[in-house]
């Protein structure tokens, strides 16, 4: 079930007083333009119709981002993956819990002692996409 779905009411935003009045003035001004473009026959440019309130937008957005899946490979973690302090730091969180006494600028220099390839590596076997994996797991014959 999905976050829209088990709570419809975060879609069904309260209109205050302030979104109504930019909505009657956006359709007035409408109106005018409609009659304008009529005279010089001309396609009329509405804006009523593409009036959006700022916090529905938020909304819409952070439902959104809250039913996105983040797993290792979204491109929230690729961002993160792809730079060189979150790399360093995601580096730092996987060394962490049997290397207590590591500090950041440790992870950082080990990240760029071990290469490029070899952190991609580690990352991918994080991420469950190492052979090394799949082939450790795979019944005895």
């Amino acid at each position: 079930m999905s976050v829209i779905t088990a709570n419809p009411s975060l879609l069904a935003a309260p209109v205050g007083r302030e979104t109504m009045e930019v909505l009657r003035a956006a359709q007035r001004a409408d109106m005018e333009e409609a009659a304008r473009a009529h005279e010089e026959k001309r396609q009329p440019a509405l804006m009523a119709s593409g009036y959006k309130e700022m916090a529905t937008e938020f909304r819409e957005k952070a439902i959104e981002q809250a039913t996105c899946y983040l797993s290792f490979d979204s491109k929230q973690m690729a961002s993160l993956t792809k730079s060189v302090p979150g790399a360093s730091h995601l580096f730092y969180l996987l060394l962490r819990p049997h290397h207590p006494g590591i500090t950041e600028d440790d992870a950082y220099e080990i990240l760029l002692a071990v290469g490029q390839d070899e952190v991609d590596r580690i990352f991918a076997e994080v991420a469950g996409r190492s052979a090394a994996l799949k082939n450790a797991d795979s019944p005895a014959a």
